[in-house]
């Protein structure tokens, strides 16, 4: 009789997993192992290599799914001006093990991905993650939309889920339910007869420098304006590929910056609104 497949145990045995993974989902050439990627973040990750010319993906393998490492230099990375999307990399029984819940869900409450290993050597990205400059902490996420009505938490949640993953698409996302916004302000500006249905067949910026014409409305003048800003700032975000590590950085940034506005702007336009008696919902 032949005994239990051994467990993933050494780290030789996970780096060589993880390199087969990253150089079959991202067809990486040249893969770094044990080396620095910027001296002021005094960490030299298991292995690290560049996605493309504006983008570094960086793992640590480790016997559990949070690595103490990444918890040490976790304000480091997100301070660092380089587009960094990092991985923990460990063995499948360590992730499955109860006890370790707590750390999987910190893990990627901080921003990071997770892949684990099995005995068969086999990789499994459970979560992916989005360059760390980008990073919106959940519990942020969750103070803005508390009082928000049911429906429009669970559309902004979608949003919230898909920016993890695609930073870009989600805030296009957000962007098309302040626009939902818009338009439900515009149609009960109709109603009270402030407004003639022309308003409806214009585009959004078009609606929310009307909405601050209309005497009635002046009440909401400030956030009328603070969505115009967004509008104008986010609403079609860039889906071109940055050419340079300057462009990259400006364009992650931008996302970052575009989500947590959008964020503030939805409950402080939906609040103005009906302070003058208009309900907005999407």
């Amino acid at each position: 009789m032949t005994g239990p497949a051994p467990t993933i145990s050494s780290h030789g045995a996970l780096l060589a997993a993880a390199k087969r993974f990253f150089a079959g989902h991202y067809e990486a050439a040249t893969i770094e192992v044990g080396t620095a990627i910027d001296d002021d973040l005094h960490w030299q990750p298991s292995l690290h290599f560049d996605a493309s010319d504006h983008l570094i993906i960086a793992a640590e393998m480790s016997d559990t799914p949070y690595p103490p490492i990444l918890g040490l230099r976790h304000a480091d990375l997100m301070n660092l001006d380089l587009p960094i999307a990092v991985y923990c990399v460990c063995p499948e029984d360590a992730f499955l093990s109860k006890d370790a819940q707590p750390d999987v869900r910190l893990l990627q409450a901080h921003g990071y991905g997770l892949i684990t290993v099995n005995r068969d050597h086999h990789s499994t990205r459970r979560f992916s993650c989005i360059p760390l400059i980008q990073h919106i902490p959940e519990s942020e996420f969750k103070n803005e939309i508390d009082g928000l009505p049911k429906k429009l938490r669970v559309r902004t949640r979608d949003a919230f889920d898909k920016y993890r993953n695609n930073a870009v698409s989600g805030l296009q996302d957000l962007s098309e339910i302040v626009e939902g916004l818009i338009y439900s302000a515009a149609k009960g500006a109709v109603k009270e007869g402030w407004a003639t249905k022309s308003l409806l067949t214009k585009g959004t910026a078009d609606v929310l420098d009307h909405l601050a014409t209309i005497k009635e409305c002046k009440p909401a003048g400030a956030s009328i304006g603070g969505v115009r800003g967004f509008v104008k700032q986010y609403r079609n975000p860039s889906h071109h590929f940055p050419k340079n590590k300057k462009q990259a950085l400006h364009k992650y940034r931008s996302a970052q910056h575009g989500f947590r506005d959008g964020l503030k702007q939805i409950p402080a336009f939906r609040d103005a609104m009906a302070g003058i008696g208009i309900k907005v919902s999407i």
